[in-house]
């Protein structure tokens, strides 16, 4: 395939302003896990704090998005993971421990390092191995809560149905079809 100059030169402005991005991305990143480090401190000292937790899952929550649309598949899954802990943990689904706090400290550090490698193009993972490791002991402890709740008694009032969002909200390519009348 024989590319002009010109596509060449829009394919070097498009790389150009996907490096931008990435760098914007790194940048308001380390930015936040700096601020919610000291944040795990304060939750420590009061656990059942939501305002605090909110505080912390919103960054990760971002992290997340953010790594999902830059194609950041191993950033994508250490804060999916720590996102889905902090969210149990301000459901109450699951306390602030410090095995919890732990956990999270090091996802933290982890999604530090992480930065550090994309901002130096060195790949996301310096140690696939360790990295595994973390992953799977944040979700061992949301496992932990799953058992949890699969042991508890079960509800003795009926749930109240969830009523469907109304047509207006779909699309008109994706609004429920009405059955045509049959033919007599």
């Amino acid at each position: 395939r024989v590319e002009t100059k010109e596509q060449i030169q829009e394919a070097n402005a498009f790389l150009a302003d996907d490096m931008a991005i990435l760098g914007e991305f790194v940048d308001e990143s380390e930015a936040d896990l700096g601020k919610i480090s000291s944040l795990f401190l304060e939750l420590e000292k009061k656990p059942g704090a939501a305002e605090i937790v909110n505080s912390i899952f919103r960054p990760i929550h971002s992290i997340k998005g953010n790594s999902t649309f830059l194609g950041l598949l191993k950033v994508r899954a250490l804060s999916h993971e720590m996102e889905t802990l902090l969210d149990d943990i301000r459901r109450n689904r699951i306390s602030a421990s410090r095995d919890a706090i732990s956990l999270l400290l090091g996802g933290v550090d982890e999604l530090r390092a992480m930065m550090a490698r994309i901002r130096g193009q060195a790949g996301e993972l310096a140690d696939a191995t360790a990295f595994e490791s973390l992953v799977k002991s944040i979700a061992a402890l949301q496992a932990v809560r799953a058992k949890k709740d699969e042991r508890a008694p079960a509800r003795t009032e009926p749930e109240s149905p969830v009523a469907a969002p109304p047509a207006a909200v779909f699309p008109k390519s994706a609004a429920p079809v009405e059955p045509a009348p049959k033919p007599e």
